[in-house]
């Protein structure tokens, strides 16, 4: 069963009623804490890397137009 915190989460969600954070929508999603720091600590460390692959996915699809 969810805890209190998962279950506010959740209820704002649906009404889409707040700002989440990554952090909030990963513990709705059922992942334990430990796993969601160390999931955005992963991210984290890799901004630069992801931000370029992703304009680069970007800039290649425009081209392809």
């Amino acid at each position: 069963m969810a805890g209190k915190r998962e279950a506010l989460l959740t209820e704002a969600i649906k009404d889409n009623t707040a700002i989440f954070t990554s952090e909030d929508i990963l513990t709705v999603a059922g992942i334990d804490g430990g796993e969601v720091t160390e999931l955005i600590g992963r991210v984290s460390s890799n901004t630069d890397e992801i931000i370029n692959s992703f304009l680069k996915d970007r800039l290649d699809g425009r081209n392809q137009i």
